[in-house]
């Protein structure tokens, strides 16, 4: 899979399920999470199944956001599943 089509496809999770809450459809500010994308599309390869991929996502927002912002891991259980299917369907790694 072309990496950008990798990368729409996760922004469109993330977007979807905006864990941050700064996508706002009027602004069309698709971008927001481009740095976490690149991160997680950097480091897919390397995950072997979905509980070590919701751990980086996590980590990777909290450095990104902060603890408090970043929330809990909970939080961010639907984004690793999604991302995870995507990766198991696309056979990436």
């Amino acid at each position: 899979m072309k990496k950008d089509i990798l990368k729409n496809e996760i922004r469109n999770i993330l977007i979807k399920e905006d864990p941050m809450g700064i996508y706002f459809p009027d602004e069309k500010n698709i971008d927001e999470y481009d740095k976490e994308i690149d991160a997680i599309i950097e480091l897919l390869e390397k995950f072997n199944n979905e509980k070590e991929l919701l751990e980086l996502i996590w980590q990777l927002f909290k450095l990104r956001f902060g603890n408090f912002e970043a929330g809990p891991k909970y939080k961010y259980e639907s984004v690793s599943k999604s991302i995870w299917s995507l990766v198991k369907e696309k056979k990436l790694n």
